[in-house]
């Protein structure tokens, strides 16, 4: 439970990630992450662990008593499998892809890069793509930690490969991963997105496109 939550926060190892520095905003959107794609049960049983372990950063003096509190206010996920995620439906995704095309900036071509990868990966795939990982020729693209700790490959066309080679053009041919962040003034830099900024860009989008407000393992649900 801890190594799905910390990987979601941004980090890798959950012995060596800097739990007392968790916030509620982080815990709010690792349980709409959870509930969206996870059984009640199974999403309530890694928020208790994470929550446990904010409670023992508090004991060892590394967390205010005000910060532990806003994050074990956090409410438990409710709900049977009706309540976990949608799928969108066409009006919307025509919405969203309109929405980063008509924005021609870095950000927005990233996003529309974002939008394609998503539509046929799971949330935690795309974020461990690296630009070798992809054939801009054919679109193709190789998963290799894809469920199982297998490798599958995953083929962008129409839309979504133009989507792919107008965000390479600014992302240039450096070595590193395929989708990275963007500093304030909207240059790249070569480090990876997080499963929660894929999360929180997501949020951006359906804002942006005035549709109803989705997850990444949404689209994935759609694609399926």
């Amino acid at each position: 439970g801890l190594t799905t939550a910390c990987r979601f926060l941004g980090g890798t190892d959950p012995e060596r990630f800097k739990w007392h520095r968790v916030r509620v905003d982080q815990l709010r959107a690792l349980r709409a992450d959870l509930a969206g794609r996870l059984a009640p049960n199974t999403a309530n049983k890694i928020l208790s662990a994470v929550k446990g372990t904010l409670r023992a950063s508090w004991r060892m003096g590394l967390m205010s008593a005000e910060d532990l509190y806003r994050c074990t206010d956090v409410k438990p996920v409710k709900g049977g499998p009706q309540s976990r995620g949608r799928a969108l439906s066409r009006e919307e995704l025509g919405s969203l892809f309109r929405a980063t095309a008509a924005d021609r900036s870095p950000r927005g071509r990233r996003d529309a890069a974002i939008l394609a990868i998503l539509y046929g990966c799971r949330r935690s795939e795309p974020v461990s793509l690296d630009l070798a990982d992809y054939d801009a020729e054919t679109g193709g693209l190789r998963v290799r930690q894809a469920k199982g700790n297998k490798s599958r490959d995953v083929y962008l066309t129409n839309g979504a490969k133009r989507a792919m080679g107008d965000w390479l053009i600014v992302r240039g041919g450096e070595p590193g991963p395929l989708l990275t962040r963007l500093d304030s003034t909207g240059r790249v830099t070569l480090k990876p997105l997080t499963d929660q900024s894929l999360y929180q860009r997501c949020k951006a989008l359906a804002a942006a496109a005035g549709v109803e407000r989705f997850s990444p393992h949404d689209l994935r649900r759609t694609f399926a």
